[in-house]
């Protein structure tokens, strides 16, 4: 295996829709790191496309968060993810890259399988060969043998000692879990304190949910900071109501976030609030184009969300007033727009209509910014 140096990638890749979809997920810039070194893996294997560590020894998630330096909530979400893609297939214990042959020259591979089977099997036939033939031979040998045939016969019995070394060594590591974290659990007081609150039985079950995911990552609250962490709860769900707080539960789930990010009650409860939208837009209208779009961006970045009707009509009078009011043209409100629901940090940032008004001059000056350059 150890010829194979290369695999094939696509000038076109970071184009293909799947790729540019995934990385607009939640760690999608990791789960296509994570993609490119399985099909690095696939290639070092020269199996047909399938990723092991020795044939009869397959990858587990952990194993391949510790070979590739990965948290293992985030290859396992790699892995689901593309699977469902349809880029990997998990058959059991087996992970095997789908379409293969356009990664990697399916026939070149099978050569060097083959000329790794012959060269194995002479050094072994040489092994059977008492030492004094074995002087002789190899006087023949490098009196008749190429360049690359010498390199090859002196160096495989030592190759093979040493790549059976590593494997047997990584194996035992695995087994071992060196190094090994000691899990940290909620203590009974945190489950005890989130019983007494007597929370509605939807936010209860939020807070479970929250509860677990800490404890996943191993920073489990103490007693007398999750009764602090109830009491900033109960604050914000006297101001925003069940709805909005079990939503910002659930997008700081999604985002992996150290912490509840309560800042962002006030923008989804504007999203779920009842909007009397005056006048009635026209669906084909320039103004509710914009608003559909938008409201298509914030359900893609906020987990659960769903605009209704009444909320894409305000949103339409936000973009009729940034045109008639503010002044801007059509094509700059549209190429602003667009700006912000591709960006990084803006995507997760303009959740309504307003929003976007209100910062809608600092985004055109850093898109058109962008565009001189």
């Amino acid at each position: 295996m150890s010829e194979v140096k290369w695999i094939k990638l696509s000038l076109n890749l970071f184009d293909n829709r799947k790729i540019k979809y995934i990385r607009k997920l939640p760690e999608g810039n990791n789960i296509i790191l994570i993609w490119i070194a399985l099909l690095t893996m696939a290639g070092k294997c020269n199996a047909g496309g399938e990723i092991f560590l020795l044939e009869d020894i397959p990858y587990t998630p952990k194993m391949l968060a510790n070979e590739l330096d990965f948290k293992e909530n985030t290859v396992k979400l790699a892995l689901s993810t593309l699977e469902r893609f349809g880029m990997l297939t998990i058959d059991g214990d087996k992970i095997v890259i789908n379409d293969w042959e356009n990664h990697q020259n399916v026939e070149g591979l099978d050569k060097i399988r083959e000329q790794n089977r012959k060269r194995v099997a002479k050094h072994r036939e040489g092994k059977k060969v008492s030492v004094s033939n074995v002087t002789s031979n190899v006087t023949v040998t490098q009196g008749n043998a190429t360049e690359l045939d010498i390199e090859l016969d002196t160096g495989l019995e030592e190759e093979l000692r040493v790549e059976s070394k590593d494997i047997i060594q990584d194996v035992k590591e695995d087994k071992k879990e060196i190094p090994k974290k000691k899990e940290k659990k909620s203590c009974e007081g945190v489950w005890l304190a989130l019983d007494e609150a007597k929370l509605p039985s939807t936010v209860d079950s939020a807070m479970r949910e929250w509860l677990n995911y800490k404890d996943d990552k191993n920073q489990p609250y103490t007693e007398q900071g999750f009764k602090n962490q109830l009491s900033i709860l109960k604050k914000y769900l006297t101001e925003f109501g069940n709805e909005t707080v079990i939503l910002v539960i659930q997008d700081s789930i999604s985002r992996n976030y150290e912490g509840i990010c309560f800042n962002k009650c006030k923008g989804f409860a504007e999203l779920n609030a009842p909007k009397t939208a005056k006048p009635n837009f026209n669906q084909n209208s320039f103004n509710y184009l914009m608003a559909n779009r938008l409201a298509k961006s914030v359900e893609e970045n906020v987990p659960g969300m769903s605009v209704n009707e009444e909320t894409k009509q305000a949103w339409a009078a936000d973009f009729n007033a940034i045109q008639n009011q503010d002044g801007f043209d059509p094509d700059d409100i549209e190429d602003t727009l667009k700006y912000a629901v591709l960006n990084d940090f803006w995507k997760t940032k303009i959740l309504n209509g307003r929003d976007f008004r209100n910062k809608f001059t600092r985004l055109y000056m850093e898109n058109t910014k962008g565009e001189r350059r």
